[in-house]
């Protein structure tokens, strides 16, 4: 699905962003072009070559974002509210699954895209030259969340905690939260149901005991009698969940650009705070079906973790992203070295930016 000025919505459906991409193979890249749009012609017509002047002096840049979720929305924000224009960047921005946007990042089909860690990561690991150029979501809006008869984190030794995939975001948190509270992962059942709607129904079900979820997931589960919530993670945790990742040669070669880019980023991040009705119509644009009690608890929970000083990308963060891939997985990840954290990010033009548009609180 994509969206350009003069665009009408497209659809696509409100989920949390949770997978870790991976391939990177050129298969899937051949595929993204078509993925979220309804032709890669119809793509260029809108959007021009990637980095080419417009018409009145704009650059033509492609956005991705992840997922149809308000944690990633700012792009489809800065699209809708004219910031981009104002800043002189004709964006086109389109909703292209996780492993395809990846490849087309790798590629260079799209300059930008919007994510959660740990998917770039995984791909940087595989030589995709990529790095964090922003983050606006530093704290996961996810809660462990566990049905009745499960009091503590240490009652779940022994029972079922639903995850979506193995090496996936639910997955790796789930891990981290057990491991930080004494229980070793291999004592509970990590049970695989692929998607979050059916973590979502299994939970209700009763054939799980406990999950990790965001809204609106996580309040229709908080519904269910005698359910509660074990662990806000974002109280507990930093984690890169939404933020902007470029493909470093172009970015290198159009610096200017890049900065104006992080310009409307950050303005739109303003904006978000500043004008709930701006941010819901646009996380209502991604996501067309979402209910009104759904779209204001997905908007109230990115707010909870939306950056209130800056959107640079942090280094400590960083560190503890890589340190967490390796020591959870140590046989995929054995190479995820938090000290080499500083290649995985580039925060000079978001700093360049914030001169120009400062992040409010």
């Amino acid at each position: 699905m994509t969206r350009n000025s003069g665009r009408g919505p497209g659809r696509a459906r409100l989920r949390p962003a949770i997978g870790i991409t991976a391939l990177l193979a050129a298969g899937a890249i051949a595929l993204t072009a078509c993925a979220s749009s309804s032709s890669s012609s119809a793509n260029a017509a809108n959007a021009g070559s990637a980095g080419s002047a417009g018409s009145t002096g704009t650059t033509n840049v492609s956005i991705g974002v992840n997922a149809a979720v308000a944690g990633e929305i700012e792009p489809e924000l800065a699209q809708t509210s004219g910031l981009f224009a104002k800043y002189g960047i004709n964006a086109t921005v389109t909703v292209i699954p996780s492993s395809n946007l990846l490849a087309a990042l790798a590629s260079g089909r799209v300059q930008f895209g919007a994510f959660g860690a740990p998917q770039p990561e995984e791909a940087i690991l595989s030589g995709s030259q990529l790095k964090w150029l922003g983050v606006w979501e530093g704290k996961p809006n996810t809660q462990l969340i566990a049905g009745p008869g499960v009091t503590s984190i240490a009652d779940l030794k022994g029972k079922s905690v639903g995850i979506t995939v193995p090496g996936s975001l639910i997955d790796l948190f789930a891990r981290l939260i057990l491991t930080d509270n004494g229980v070793n992962p291999s004592d509970v059942t990590l049970q695989s149901l692929q998607s979050t709607t059916a973590l979502t129904s299994a939970f209700e079900g009763g054939s799980i005991q406990a999950t990790i979820l965001s809204p609106p997931q996580s309040t229709t589960a908080l519904k269910l009698k005698g359910s509660k919530s074990l662990l806000d993670v974002g109280s507990k945790y930093s984690w890169p969940q939404g933020g902007l990742v470029g493909y470093m040669p172009w970015v290198t070669s159009h610096s200017a650009a890049t900065t104006k880019v992080m310009e409307a980023i950050a303005a739109s991040v303003n904006l978000y705070r500043s004008n709930p009705t701006a941010a819901k119509a646009a996380i209502k644009a991604l996501a067309p079906t979402t209910s009104t009690a759904d779209l204001n608890a997905s908007y109230q929970s990115a707010l909870g973790t939306l950056a209130t000083s800056t959107i640079v990308p942090s280094l400590t963060t960083e560190q503890f992203v890589l340190k967490s891939m390796s020591t959870l997985y140590p046989t995929k990840y054995s190479k995820a070295d938090p000290t080499t954290a500083a290649n995985y990010i580039d925060g000079t033009y978001a700093t360049a930016a914030q001169k120009v548009v400062p992040i409010q609180p």
